[in-house]
């Protein structure tokens, strides 16, 4: 347990965050705050958004947590799009990345789809809001979030087609994650009591320091975003 309450701390060096959040207002969700959606379901959308950082990469350049190899060189998804946005690669070259970025995206939006199962429609409205509010208006996310309980991992089968449509959907995901902590704040100071009892103090600093940035972020609702060089 306390491995995996560090790895989300860990979350607060080298992030690569949107430049806003949005408080979300659907579904009663300021109600759910603090019961429903407690500091344990908190913990579990910073470990699958800090995975989700992982995999995306750092805005600018490359890190030591990039991950897929072409050509015996590490890139993060973000690496690989810029690849392809160079023209210097194709689909096809960039194959086994593709087979590699899809399961690690499986893998993570199927641990959130079994945390929220009993609250599909709750999500569907949070989805939804999030999508809106941030001009993610055909993301992945938003047939992903209403497919019916059970039958994710056949629609993100269907739906991850290429490396764009995986860049597209965690980035989707990582900002509706980010939405939701940043509209829970009582349970994020239940989480905050949580792991100031199982870290050391310079971990809790750290990673109390990134979740102050997300909560003190302006409250952007944004039209489109297109380029990468902004995400």
């Amino acid at each position: 347990m306390k491995k995996i309450v560090l790895a989300c701390a860990l979350i607060a060096l080298g992030s690569t965050q949107p430049t806003s959040s949005v408080v979300l207002t659907s579904g009663a969700i300021g109600k759910l705050d603090g019961t429903v959606i407690n500091a344990k379901k908190i913990q579990l959308m910073f470990k699958i958004l800090s995975n989700l950082e992982k995999i995306l990469g750092h805005k600018n350049g490359s890190s030591k947590n990039d991950r897929y190899t072409f050509k015996q060189k590490k890139y993060s998804l973000r690496g690989l799009m810029r690849l392809l946005e160079d023209g210097s690669v194709t689909h096809a070259q960039l194959a086994q990345c593709f087979k590699q970025v899809k399961s690690d995206l499986k893998n993570n939006s199927l641990q959130y789809a079994e945390h929220t199962r009993g609250s599909k429609s709750f999500l569907i409205l949070y989805v939804n809001e999030s999508c809106l509010k941030h001009g993610h208006k055909e993301s992945i996310l938003l047939n992903w979030a209403h497919t019916k309980e059970g039958t994710e991992a056949e629609q993100m089968e269907k739906e991850l087609t290429d490396l764009y449509t995986c860049y597209t959907f965690a980035l989707s995901l990582s900002t509706f994650l980010q939405d939701m902590i940043q509209s829970c704040p009582s349970a994020v100071v239940d989480f905050k009591k949580f792991i100031r009892q199982k870290l050391p103090q310079a971990s809790v600093q750290s990673f109390e320091k990134w979740i102050n940035i997300i909560q003190s972020r302006p409250k952007h609702y944004a039209t489109k975003r297109n380029t990468l060089g902004n995400r």
